[in-house]
């Protein structure tokens, strides 16, 4: 009976060893797969201009305040 409990704990011992080690490696994985994008992110430098003593980030670094990046017009000018 000793015998079969040992192997028992023994089992699932390793059972759980070997989850906990692919939990480790999954999230790994997820972290340099989908969450490197935010070190890119924080490389981005936005300008800011300034029109009418009003500032406003230029988000595709043309220098020009774009209709989309003007928050005076109404939203669905700033999507078209």
């Amino acid at each position: 009976m000793n015998k079969i409990i040992k192997y028992l704990l023994f089992s699932v011992g390793a059972l759980f060893l070997l989850l906990v080690l692919t939990g480790f490696g999954i999230g790994l994985y997820l972290n340099s797969t989908f969450l490197s994008f935010e070190e890119e992110a924080e490389n981005i430098e936005i300008k800011e201009l300034t029109l009418d003593s009003l500032n406003y980030l230029d988000r595709n670094g043309n220098g020009k305040l774009d209709p989309y990046e003007d928050d005076r017009n109404p939203l669905l000018d700033r999507v078209e």
